[in-house]
């Protein structure tokens, strides 16, 4: 069972790392900070037209659950950004 547990462990860290890779050549080649935070900002707001358009607002629960994931993720991007330009500074 440790064996499945460490492996599981390794696998997750092995994704993790390139999944940074991947964030920083965006954030280095093709996306700045702001770029990033305005296309958060920009699904929030389809998030909550959709539901007003579409679902006549009966999904304010899905809705509020899902902009507030995005807030999240926004934030985390933009810490994430703020740390790494000031390593590298």
């Amino acid at each position: 069972m440790y064996a499945e547990i460490k492996s599981g462990v390794m696998a997750l860290k092995a994704i993790a790392l390139r999944l940074r890779k991947k964030a920083m050549y965006w954030r280095c080649k093709v996306m700045k900070t702001t770029t990033g935070l305005y296309l958060f900002f920009i699904a929030i707001h389809l998030v909550n037209l959709a539901n007003i358009t579409l679902f006549k607002g009966e999904w304010n629960g899905i809705t509020m659950w899902l902009s507030t994931g995005l807030f999240i993720a926004g934030t985390a991007y933009y810490a994430f950004n703020k740390s790494t330009t000031q390593k590298a500074e």
